[in-house]
């Protein structure tokens, strides 16, 4: 299921649609008390799926994210496409 978690939000970033932001901005939280966050893998294709839909929406769902992030690799490629892009 890791790998089909990592398809869908690489194919979320291929159809860069606004619509998504919500579903990949979930992916940077915890899923409950006792859950770990979705993989490290998932959490930087939903990184660069936001900076592929690139609205001010998708910066500021990046921006929430970089508080949320536990795992600095993460917050510095998301720091690196809120500066740069995708």
């Amino acid at each position: 299921t890791e790998r089909l978690h990592l398809r869908a939000v690489e194919a979320l970033g291929l159809i860069a649609a606004p619509e998504s932001i919500p579903i990949l901005q979930k992916l940077f939280k915890k899923r409950g008390l006792l859950q770990s966050k979705e993989s490290l893998g998932v959490r930087l294709a939903a990184a660069r799926a936001l900076a592929g839909i690139g609205t001010r929406d998708a910066r500021e769902a990046m921006a929430m994210a970089i508080d949320e992030e536990s795992r600095e690799e993460v917050r510095i490629v998301l720091r690196q496409f809120l500066i740069s892009g995708p």
